[in-house]
């Protein structure tokens, strides 16, 4: 009689990675050193009713990093409004 037990726990493992690796892209805290939007590329956001424990705000910036952020901070908040400001300047160029 074959048992179940190695393909359960083959399979508990595998559901255990993949679900590690969906975590892995999200932030678990924030950055203490505030940004300047000259140094930003873009941002997106992340919300705890995702797959995320906090909500936050994930900067890209211009040398590749991802910053992550409190999106109640004031300096948070001011960089996202420049970011926005900048893409209406080019909308406008074009």
């Amino acid at each position: 009689m074959v048992s179940c037990k190695p393909v359960l726990i083959s399979l508990l493992l595998l559901w255990i990675l993949n679900v590690s690796a969906m975590y892995e892209d999200c932030c678990v805290s924030y950055t203490r050193k505030q940004m300047k939007c000259h140094a930003m590329k873009g941002y997106s956001i992340q919300t705890s009713r995702d797959l995320c424990n906090i909500d936050a705000i994930i900067f890209y910036t211009k040398w590749g990093k991802q910053i992550c952020a409190d999106p109640s901070q004031q300096w948070v908040m001011d960089i996202i409004n420049c970011l926005k400001h900048r893409v209406k300047l080019i909308a406008q160029q074009s």
